[in-house]
């Protein structure tokens, strides 16, 4: 479960209240959120391809879990992520800026956003975690040398925050894949896997992305609550790379020649296919 407060009083407010008659059972990497009202579920091409230019291809149609983009749907209009705390209440900017996890096995999370750890028994062991490329490790850290990751293996909490002026979302996986810029990426359930790859853009070096895949909790951090914005076939999306916080879905995506590019402006990729596009307009 990843509950969501002010980074103050998140683990002190959580061990307070925990006891043993009404500690919450949740299945392992599977923090869970309250319900919202489920959007029906996009349906996607069933061919494979890849997902943009030095992107390893993914076995399966990857899609949002339905409880956490309402309206995702590929032929609906543009929506953003729909986040609810555990009580059922939205949560609003000042509650997104932390997150506290509760770990029942594993969790790999971006050291620098880790705040707190409150374990259960021994202390959490750490692992360092590297890029992987076609299922094979890299000698390089995942995050890159200024924000390497950890694999963090025990029982307890974990209390993690936004970078400055950056909120917390969360996305959730069910045997399922999406792509969140390794900028972005925060921390996942220790039961998904990772796969690096790169979105070529034109005006600047290859952006680094993540693929995030099997099940359990994401956490993505951005200025603010990503925009879905739905592809259908025979449709082209254009939009700033800059802005580009990941996808799913069924997408090719590639850099846009300043000729083509809307309003001749630089910067530019286009997406095509059945997917959705994850956008931060902050």
């Amino acid at each position: 479960m990843v509950d969501f407060g002010d980074d103050s009083e998140g683990l002190e407010r959580a061990e307070a209240t925990r006891r043993p008659s009404d500690a919450p059972t949740v299945p392992p990497h599977r923090p869970s959120f309250a319900p919202t009202e489920p959007p029906r579920r996009p349906s996607f091409a069933p061919t494979l391809g890849r997902l943009g230019p030095s992107v390893p291809p993914i076995l399966g149609p990857p899609e949002l879990d339905r409880s956490t983009v309402p309206g995702a749907r590929a032929d609906s209009a543009p929506s953003r992520l729909n986040m609810a705390s555990t009580s059922g209440s939205q949560l609003d900017g000042s509650q997104r800026r932390s997150a506290l996890i509760d770990v029942d096995e594993s969790w790999a999370v971006r050291s620098d956003a880790v705040r707190g750890l409150l374990a259960h028994g021994p202390a959490f062991s750490s692992t360092p975690l590297t890029r992987r490329a076609r299922g094979r490790e890299l000698d390089e850290p995942l995050g890159g040398p200024g924000s390497p990751w950890i694999q963090l293996t025990g029982t307890g909490q974990v209390l993690v925050g936004a970078s400055p002026e950056r909120e917390l979302s969360a996305l959730e996986l069910d045997d399922n894949s999406v792509y969140v810029r390794e900028s972005c990426l925060v921390a996942f359930a220790g039961g998904a896997r990772h796969e690096n790859g790169r979105l070529a853009s034109a005006s600047a070096e290859p952006i680094a992305m993540v693929q995030i895949s099997g099940r359990g909790t994401v956490l993505i951090e951005s200025r603010w609550p990503p925009r879905v914005l739905s592809i259908i076939e025979q449709q082209t999306l254009a939009v700033r790379a800059d802005d580009v916080v990941g996808w799913t879905g069924r997408l090719l995506g590639h850099p846009l020649d300043l000729e083509l590019a809307p309003l001749k402006t630089p910067g530019f990729v286009a997406f095509s296919g059945r997917g959705s596009v994850l956008v931060d307009l902050g």
